[in-house]
């Protein structure tokens, strides 16, 4: 299996939007006020950039994307970033290297705390 963690590019916007919307609607998380109806999901890689300090990260797994989170700053709290939008596909099985790895990514940022909405 050969996983990747890689940042979002417009080529991944519509599986990340499908990946988004099919994980939301698994846990009832649809419709006003949950993050896969934002708009921002039918654009990823436009919404999360260096100009505004975040980046959204894609999981790929043998080439197929199987979820994605996005980096951010936590407000005017130096030192801490925000995972937003964190969304995995439940296959291929346990993606818990997943989570250990936008954790780290986070952490290289300069955060040292990581803040979580849940």
């Amino acid at each position: 299996m050969k996983v990747e963690i890689v940042s979002a590019i417009p080529a991944y916007d519509a599986a990340l939007c499908a990946v988004i919307q099919s994980v939301g609607a698994e846990f009832g998380a649809i419709g006003e006020g949950f993050g896969p109806s934002d708009p921002e999901v039918l654009a990823m890689s436009e919404n999360y950039s260096e100009s505004n300090r975040s980046v959204y990260l894609v999981a790929l797994v043998n080439g197929k994307v199987v979820g994605g989170c996005g980096l951010a700053p936590f407000g005017l709290h130096d030192g801490v970033c925000e995972l937003k939008k964190l969304f995995l596909l439940p296959e291929p099985g346990d993606l818990g290297w997943v989570r250990n790895s936008y954790n780290s990514v986070c952490l290289l940022r300069g955060s040292k705390v990581i803040h979580l909405v849940t």
